[in-house]
Order: C-alpha cells, then sequence, then structure tokens
C-alpha cells in the first residue's frame, strides 16, 4: 500500500501459493491465476475461489502442468473466457466459461511469420524490431509473454511510444519513434514482469532477487569506469559543441564526452580558451581543482577580468591576473629558490610544451601575476552585470577592486560575512544570489539582503551550484539532498524539488549540474545524471488516500462512510494511508474534526486518536500531501457518538416539558394568588373611598343642621323653611350617589353648585362662585370620583373666609392635557397661614375640619385604583398682595381623564 508489503497465502484463501497473473475486473474484484490452474479472486477483504474451477481442471486436464493460463477476461455477465499457451510461447487453446458453468473450448493456435521471427532473434535490437513489427499488426496491446530461442521467456509491455522488455539479462526500453535502445537497467538479473504505476514508476520483479524499483526511469544513471573511482568528477565543462566531465588522479586530467554510455577519453590537455565564452565572462566555478595547459598551478574558478585578461582561483596560490604578454626565455626549475621568487618575478608556461620560461617584455607570453599571497581557498569569481568581480571563498564574501587590482573584503552585509560562499550568481533584475555551505542561499537586491526559506524541506542546507535560466527566470540548485528550481512566486522565491533520493539516487548529494541542449546533467561523486529539462517541471499525481480501519477501545468497525459509536464509548482511533510509491511513505497528513475544529492540523503519523468525544454529529476529515507538496482529494467520514439516556433528546425534551408544566404551574398560581389579592385590595380601596366619602358627608350634614338651628333660634321660619327644602333635595342626591365612587362631572358640579348655594344663605354672602370648563372636555360622559370638588370649596369657604372679602370669588378652572383632568381651585379668602393662625386661637369644643385631609387620601386612592400617581398642591394664590389679609389659596391636582356612557 505504499508503506509495507503484506504476504497472502492458502491460509488467506488463495487456491494456490504460486501466483502467474493478477488482474482486475470491472466490478472491482481482483482475480488471481494459479500454477494448478484453481482462480479465485478477491472482494471486500476476502478471497474467494472461483465456483467454477472443476470444470476449469476437467477442461485442461490433457495439456501439460506447463501449459499456463497467461491471459483471461471476464465480461460483465460473469462470463470467463482463458487462454492457454505452451512453454513456447504459442497459444493453444481458448476456454470460454458460462456464468452457468457451461464450457466451451476453441482450438485456434496463432502463429503469425512475424511470431517466429521474434523467437529467433539474434540481437536485441533484432528483438525489439520484430516485436514492433507485431504491435503494429496488433498481436498484442499491452503485454505479450514470448519464449525466445536466445533469450529464453521474455515479456515485452506495450506503453505509449515506448516498449520494455524483461528479459533474463536485465530490462531493455525500445523507442518506438526513434527505433533504437534508450537504455537498460537490472543487467544482472533474470525480470520475470513488469509493471508501471500511476506516478510513471516501474516495478519489475525478478527470479531469484525479488522485486526492484525504478522510481524515476526518465533519468539516466552513469558511473565512472571502475579503474576510477578514486577520482571522482571535478568539473562539468561546456564547450560550443559538447560537454566535458572532468577529474583528475595523479595530476593527469580526464574528460568523458557526454553520449549515452559515457565512456572514459584518453588524458588529454584542458584549455580554457576552447571553453564556451559565457560561461568564463560570468564566472566558471569547479568543484574541486583542475590543471588547465595555460595556468599554473591548478584552478578551482575562472572569470574574464578584460578583453585579454582572466582571473583564476587556485586552491594553494591565491588569486592570479593572467594575460598575454611577450618574449620567453627558458628556465631550470631548479633555479627557483622560494615561492616568494617565483611570484615576484615574472614567469611563463608553455602551452605546447609545458615549460617553465623566465619572461622579459616585448615577446609574446602568458604571464602569471599574483594578487593576493595568503587568501582563503576562493570557491567562485563571479562578474555581474555591473562589471563588478565578486570572491565566494571559506570565510566570506570578497569584492575585487578593479583600480587597485586587489580583492577587498566585501562590507555590503555582515549577516554572511562569516559564511562559506559557495556559489554567486544574478538574475534579470539584478539581484545577487549567494550560495552557502550551511544555510542555504540568500538573495541581495536593493540594498537589502535576504535569506530565501526552504519551507518544508528540512534536510536542504548546503547549496554547492546554482544556474541561471533568463529565460524562466528560474534557477537550478545543487544542493545536499538533490536539486531543486528556484522559482519566483507571488513576492517570494520557492523551492521545488525535481530530482532527490526518492528518484533512486543513491547518493542525492549533487555537487555540478549544467544544461546542454535540453538535457540537465548532475553529476556527485558516484557518477553523472542525465534528464530531459522538460521533465523537470512535471510534479507527481495527487497521492491516494484511504482510510484503513476504525477501532474503539477493544472493538473494530466496518469501513463505511459512517461510524456509530455506543454512549459508553467515546474514544475512537482512525488509521489512513497515503499511496504514492516515489514518497516512501513520507507524507504530510492535514486532518480536520467538525464543527469541532474548523482549522486544519498536520502531522506525519498515519492514524489520529480522539478522546473523551462529546456526543454528537461529527466529521472527519483527512488529505494527504506527497513530497511534491501535491494534495490528495479530501476523504470524509461521519461519526455519530450516541448519547446515554440522560444525554438523548427525547429525555432532555421530556424534562425540559416537564419543567415548563411544573413552572407554569406555578406561575399560573402565583398569577392567581396576586391576581385575587390584587382584586381584594382593590375592594379594600373602594371600600375605603366610600367610607371617607360616607365620613366626610356626615361632616357636611352636621354643619348644615346648625345653620337650620340657627334659623330656628331667630325665628326665621321661612328662611329655616327655604333652607331646608334645598338641604333635603341636596342630601337626596348626596345620597343616590353615595354607593358609587364615581360620577359624572356634569353632576358633580351640579352638586357642588347646590352646596355653595346652601352656603350662601347660611352665611348671608354674596361671594362669587365661577366655573371654567376646556370646552374639549365631554362634562356629560366625564366621570371623576364623587364629591371631589366640594371639601376644598368648603374650605375656601369655612377656613380662607372668602365670605369676608368683600369681592370675595371661588373660582374652579378644570383644562384637559392629554389624557388628563387638571383641576385648579383659587379663592381670595385669608390665605392657608392666617386660617392657620385663625384656627389656634379657636376653642376647643369647635369642630376641626378634616374634609381636605379625607380627599387627598381619597385621590391618592383613587391614584392606586388607576395605576396613575397624582400630587395635590396648595399655595398661596396673591403671595405679592399689599395687604396680607386675603392672599387667597391654589388647590391643583390631577386625575385621569375617562369618559362613561
Amino acid at each position: 500500500d505504499g508503506a509495507e508489503f503484506k504476504v497472502f497465502t492458502t491460509l488467506d484463501g488463495l487456491t494456490d501459493n504460486t501466483i502467474f497473473k493478477i488482474q482486475e475486473d470491472n466490478q472491482g474484484r481482483i482475480w488471481f491465476m494459479t500454477y494448478n490452474r484453481n482462480l479465485c479472486y478477491y472482494e471486500n477483504g476476502e478471497f474467494m475461489p472461483y465456483e467454477f474451477n472443476e470444470s476449469i481442471q476437467k477442461a485442461t486436464s490433457q495439456y501439460y502442468v506447463g501449459n499456463t493460463i497467461t491471459k483471461f477476461a471476464i465480461t460483465d455477465q460473469n462470463e470467463i473466457t482463458l487462454w492457454l499457451v505452451t512453454n513456447l510461447g504459442y497459444p493453444i487453446e481458448e476456454i470460454k466459461i458460462s456464468n452457468s458453468g457451461i464450457i466451451k473450448k476453441i482450438s485456434k493456435p496463432i502463429i503469425s511469420a512475424e511470431l517466429i521471427r521474434a523467437q529467433k532473434s539474434i540481437t536485441h535490437l533484432e528483438l525489439f524490431e520484430n516485436v514492433s513489427k507485431l504491435v503494429n499488426d496488433n498481436f498484442f496491446t499491452d503485454k505479450l509473454v514470448l519464449q525466445t530461442e536466445k533469450f529464453g521467456r521474455v515479456h515485452v509491455y506495450n506503453w505509449d511510444t515506448v516498449c520494455v522488455i524483461g528479459t533474463k539479462t536485465g530490462v531493455y526500453f525500445y523507442s518506438k519513434v526513434e527505433q533504437c535502445i534508450l537504455r537498460k537497467l537490472l543487467e544482472k538479473f533474470y525480470v520475470t514482469s513488469i509493471t508501471k504505476d500511476f506516478e510513471g514508476g516501474y516495478w519489475c520483479s525478478s527470479l531469484y532477487n525479488g522485486v526492484f524499483y525504478i522510481p524515476n526511469p526518465k533519468i539516466f544513471l552513469f558511473k565512472i569506469a571502475a579503474d576510477f573511482n578514486n577520482g571522482h568528477i571535478n568539473g562539468i565543462l561546456e564547450t560550443e559543441q559538447t560537454l566535458l566531465f572532468c577529474f583528475n588522479t595523479r595530476n593527469n586530467n580526464y574528460r568523458i564526452n557526454s553520449t549515452y554510455s559515457l565512456l572514459l577519453n584518453d588524458t588529454i590537455p584542458l584549455s580554457f580558451q576552447d571553453l564556451k565564452k559565457e560561461c568564463l565572462n560570468r564566472g566558471l566555478k569547479l568543484e574541486n581543482s583542475l590543471c588547465f595547459e595555460e595556468f599554473f598551478p591548478e584552478v578551482t574558478s575562472i572569470v574574464k577580468f578584460s578583453h585579454s585578461k582572466y582571473l583564476i582561483a587556485s586552491p594553494t596560490r591565491g588569486i592570479i591576473k593572467v594575460y598575454k604578454n611577450f618574449k620567453k626565455i627558458p628556465l631550470n626549475v631548479s633555479d627557483l629558490s622560494t615561492d616568494y621568487d617565483f611570484y615576484e618575478n615574472t614567469w611563463y608556461v608553455d602551452r605546447e610544451i609545458r615549460n617553465w620560461y623566465k619572461t622579459l617584455p616585448s615577446q609574446e607570453y602568458w604571464r602569471n601575476e599574483r594578487i593576493l599571497k595568503f587568501p582563503p581557498k576562493v570557491l567562485k569569481l563571479f562578474k555581474d552585470s555591473k562589471k563588478n568581480i565578486w570572491l565566494g571563498t571559506l570565510t566570506g564574501l570578497f569584492e575585487f577592486d578593479r583600480n587597485k587590482e586587489i580583492p577587498l573584503k566585501s562590507s555590503l552585509f555582515s549577516e554572511i560575512e562569516s559564511f562559506r560562499i559557495q556559489d554567486i550568481e544574478e538574475s534579470n533584475n539584478g539581484s545577487l544570489f549567494f550560495a552557502t555551505k550551511s544555510n542555504g542561499i540568500y538573495v541581495y537586491y536593493q540594498d537589502k539582503i535576504k535569506k530565501i526559506e526552504n519551507y518544508n524541506i528540512d534536510k536542504l542546507n548546503a547549496v554547492y551550484q546554482m544556474e541561471y535560466d533568463s529565460i524562466k527566470n528560474e534557477f537550478l540548485i545543487a544542493s545536499n539532498s538533490g536539486v531543486y528550481i528556484l522559482v519566483r512566486k507571488d513576492s517570494n522565491w520557492v523551492y521545488q524539488n525535481v530530482i532527490s533520493a526518492f528518484d533512486g539516487l543513491e547518493l542525492p548529494d549533487i555537487r555540478q549540474i549544467k544544461s546542454h541542449k535540453g538535457y540537465l546533467f548532475f553529476a556527485n561523486n558516484m557518477g553523472v545524471g542525465k534528464v530531459k529539462k522538460s521533465e523537470l517541471s512535471k510534479r507527481l499525481p495527487p497521492p491516494y488516500l484511504y482510510f484503513n480501519s476504525y477501532a474503539g477501545g477493544h472493538s473494530n468497525f466496518d469501513l463505511n462512510d459512517e461510524i456509530n459509536l455506543p454512549p459508553n464509548l467515546n474514544t475512537l482511533t482512525v488509521n489512513y494511508q497515503a499511496i504514492s510509491y516515489k514518497s516512501q511513505n513520507n507524507f504530510i497528513y492535514s486532518y480536520r474534526l467538525l464543527p469541532a475544529n474548523s482549522s486544519w492540523s498536520s502531522t506525519t503519523n498515519s492514524s489520529i486518536v480522539f478522546n473523551s468525544l462529546d456526543p454528537g454529529t461529527y466529521t472527519l476529515e483527512v488529505k494527504a500531501k506527497n513530497i511534491d507538496g501535491v494534495e490528495s482529494e479530501v476523504k470524509s467520514v461521519l461519526i455519530n457518538i450516541e448519547p446515554n439516556i440522560l444525554q438523548t433528546w427525547w429525555f432532555q425534551f421530556l424534562i425540559v416539558l416537564i419543567l415548563i408544566v411544573t413552572t407554569s404551574l406555578i406561575i399560573r398560581y402565583v398569577i392567581r394568588f396576586y391576581v385575587n389579592k390584587t382584586k381584594l385590595e382593590r375592594k379594600i380601596n373602594e371600600m375605603q373611598v366610600l367610607a371617607l366619602q360616607s365620613k366626610m358627608s356626615p361632616h357636611f350634614i352636621f354643619n348644615s343642621l346648625n345653620s337650620i338651628q340657627n334659623y330656628i333660634l331667630k325665628n326665621d321660619k321661612e328662611a329655616a323653611n327655604e333652607y331646608l327644602l334645598d338641604f333635603s333635595r341636596l342630601i337626596r342626591t348626596i345620597l343616590q350617589n353615595s354607593e358609587s365612587t364615581s360620577i359624572f362631572l356634569a353632576r358633580e358640579l351640579e352638586i357642588l353648585g347646590m352646596y355653595v348655594d346652601l352656603e350662601r344663605k347660611r352665611l348671608r354672602s354674596n361671594f362669587e362662585y365661577i366655573v371654567e370648563i376646556d370646552e374639549a372636555i365631554k362634562i356629560e360622559e366625564c366621570v371623576i370620583p364623587s364629591l371631589l370638588l366640594q371639601p376644598y370649596v368648603e374650605n375656601s369657604i369655612w377656613h380662607g373666609k372668602v365670605y369676608t372679602n368683600p369681592i370675595g370669588v371661588i373660582k374652579i378652572s378644570i383644562h384637559k392635557v392629554n389624557e388628563t383632568l387638571n383641576f385648579e381651585i383659587v379663592d381670595n379668602g385669608i390665605g392657608i397661614q392666617n386660617a392657620s393662625a385663625t384656627r389656634i386661637i379657636q376653642t376647643e369644643n369647635m369642630h376641626k375640619s378634616v374634609g381636605s385631609d379625607i380627599t387627598k387620601k381619597r385621590i391618592k386612592l383613587l391614584s392606586e385604583l388607576n395605576n396613575q400617581m397624582s400630587k395635590v398642591t396648595i399655595t398661596e394664590a396673591f403671595p405679592n398682595q399689599k395687604s396680607n389679609t386675603f392672599v387667597g389659596t391654589i388647590v391643583k391636582f390631577s386625575i385621569p381623564y375617562e369618559l362613561r356612557k
């Protein structure tokens, strides 16, 4: 499954342990053709034998055991067709089995001239040519097992434009377009079968050595000849025509041309003038030192300084400036006393006979002039677009002073001052890129230095070489963990892995890269690799992700789209697996549990454990990312944690319902209690109003009887009779309204008028009585408390002594404001303070007026009954009067405006 192998045997249900063929039908079942000719298939995790195996045994019993079933087909109706072949590869029988077990045999061996020629092929190329004809004649579509006279049994696979043949001497790749052998692999192994996975990798089974996996067959790998294993490739040099892969042993240079076989050439002197000029103009970097015939000593980097001058870096001699001069005088090397003598004098190495000469002016020669005597080792000389020359060394970055012709430690930035600078490159916009030994790549642009972060690439530290593609604006990177492409995305530079250990490299430590004629060549200490550059940008397809198992406690659950856990089990383990053979089980998994967590969590584990999940419904989503960063489809599973009885919805609903009913009953009882209490209180208040009203009536009656008595004592029978008649009419009216707490305003004013007339007669005073009513008030429909105004009018007469004022006036004003009646009773009597002083000196046997106090209580009670606050205010009416005798009194209060018909 991309992570581990699992072995199945007859103990698991196979009909035989020797399996010749595996095939999938259109129902997703996996069929197995066995040595004993008993078919079986794998479905829903179990191996099932084919129900008509006995019919197959009868139909093939006359054939030799070596005549095996090599191909079969299954229709939608479960009808099977089998083909048997001889040990020479000839088909000898076609057997059809219906879904009811009826067998039909067709003996029509197919033998063609092309098949016979293919079997008699002498060379691999001849075998491919004959097989190609079989492909063109549609003799086979994807696979052909063929018994040849020279190569034994071969397995031929027809894939796109390539034919692949597995033989006893390895695997051969043949181009049907170019009609040539592209490459061969596994030369020491007997290959019995080949298949190709969904990522383009090849799987090859062998007769004695198990299974081989070729993750990236598009990469060609070449090893150095065994005699030269002690010297790895030091440099890949490009001429106008070809590439030279150079290495040295014991100071001798060797070159390997860039053919498919990479044959080793003889010892050849290297001349830097043969190299591609573009490389020298920007600066040439070698992994280790090489000898050039123009220079002494060995060289690690070269850059063109001017038209005829070059700078070279030597690992032992520092920086040397080389240019043409004249005259040469032979010199015996033994005449050199010291290194100082060599470099302080001018010496020359002959290009043809490699001899040392002392030089004189006016004669042509190559002159070596030492610039820096004891510098750190220079790994790269680079000339940018502004003609500045940079030196990458073991101890940091140097810049070459063109005027003084000396290298100086760069002060542009200090962050990488002590880093080992292994390579320098420049992009189209003038940005400088510096490759370091242990800290990746830094970019310098607009006076700012920034490290390019290698997210998700933990092992990428050492960058040995960079190659810039100005057309695509991207870099090829040779590093300790493979080859990367550095591309610009949005505003950042991003690494993309293209060649690594996942591509089958034994040593992913790539030291050198070079693009040439559409191919990328790369080298390490084990050899050279080659791949088409057009293949580098191709990424792997998304990995396939599936759920492996679900487990909770000691129980396992079926692999369905839904998991149901009982109430007492809320811990769950989910196992899953992604398949990407090239990723070699190196995945980054992301998961989230909705709706508990909407953000993704990452892990490298292929299982998740959820502890103490609350009851409810969850959706687990999982996805996987392969080594190329390509994500799989999101796989999801529904998880239902069943609640216990106390957490079930119906139980909780029942509890809520009981609480609601109980609360409703309690609230209803409380409401009824307070309603009854309010009714009772209201009734009590009404009774209190009536009691106060009845208390006030005797008070008035007492005063009136005193007046009648006064008339009788004075023997004024006519006045007494008239007064008694008016009094009886008033009493009768009051008694008629005594059972009610309210009265129409018109009726109230009528009674009040009768009372005022009686008081005028009793006091024999003609004080004026005025009533002003707002036109908006409907006095015939407006209802007010009965005898509401009488006490205040009585106070104006008796205590205010309005009748003592020669022009005494009692004025009642009634106004409607919104839904309120505002009452105002004004008199011009003696006022509040004078009345109080008079009462103080009155005799104790005189009655005390309680009418106003009773009325205040009535208004308060009436306000409570009508849920409306009302306040009675009593002040002096004319406080600024010059004479303090008649300052008057003003009474104000308000009641609700209420209409009744």
